[in-house]
């Protein structure tokens, strides 16, 4: 799908670069938002699964504007 949207070679680096730095920070920023969520909850451990699928539905909202890339066809051609 990245490759689809991107006009050149310079744009797909641009687009995996944002890619890989956006799982790279979720990779960071998951367990610090865990920590902050067990310590406001007195240090119960047990409050991560009640937030979990909270986080679940928002990361399915979020793909529902995911739609599948298309082949492209080049040329004009009969």
């Amino acid at each position: 799908m990245v490759v689809d949207i991107s006009a050149s070679d310079a744009d797909l680096g641009v687009y995996t670069g944002l890619y890989y730095m956006a799982s790279q920070l979720a990779a960071v920023a998951g367990p610090t938002i865990n920590g902050y969520i067990v310590e406001w909850g007195g240090g119960d451990t047990n409050l991560i699964f009640v937030v979990t699928p909270a986080f679940f539905l928002l990361a399915i909202l979020c793909m529902l504007g995911v739609t599948r890339g298309g082949e492209e066809k080049e040329g004009g051609g009969s």
